[in-house]
């Protein structure tokens, strides 16, 4: 390979790897069955067993949806019953994740501009531009779509958690 490539296919490589955290991130650290956790958290809310609740959800200490969740229950075991003090114990409860969200967004952002930046650099410095090169720049574009996709996920997940919760909090309220 000539020297003149190492600029681009740099470019390229690390337009790559800066989604690659964040994107191992949405997808295992912060990554939960939203369903089935939200298909317990109904049973244990049902059987009036808040603190087993609290429990199960201190299992993923990071993951945004049970540490939302717990903090509903929280809100709503002192007393809080209506539905703008039930959401905002879930905001309160995970108030990180919606910096890290900026942080990540703008992470996609700068992968995106350097990925440009690179299949412009080479198409410049040279016109015959090995296959494998443009396919690591449409492997940049599928990190980042991917990464779109989970983020998307994470926040279908969380408005869902919200809703359900506030419903079961409040009934069981009422009740």
């Amino acid at each position: 390979m000539s020297q003149e490539l190492f600029v681009p296919l740099a470019l390229l490589i690390v337009a790559l790897s800066l989604p690659a955290m964040p994107l191992f991130l949405l997808m295992f650290r912060l990554h939960i069955n939203a369903d089935a956790f939200l298909a317990q958290a109904k049973k244990l809310i049902e059987a009036d067993n808040a603190d087993r609740l609290i429990k199960l959800c201190n299992v993923v200490p990071s993951a945004p949806v049970p540490q939302g969740v717990k903090g509903m229950v929280l809100a709503s075991n002192s007393g809080l019953s209506d539905t703008s003090s039930l959401h905002q114990g879930f905001d309160n409860a995970i108030p990180k994740l919606f910096e890290l969200v900026k942080k990540l967004r703008i992470l996609s952002v700068i992968s995106i501009a350097l990925g440009a930046l690179g299949v412009v650099e080479l198409m410049r410095v040279k016109s015959d531009v090995p296959q494998g090169l443009y396919l690591l720049a449409a492997f940049v574009a599928i990190d980042i779509l991917v990464f779109e996709m989970k983020l998307s996920k994470l926040k279908n997940d969380i408005v869902k958690a919200k809703e359900t919760m506030t419903d079961l909090l409040i009934r069981r309220q009422a009740d």
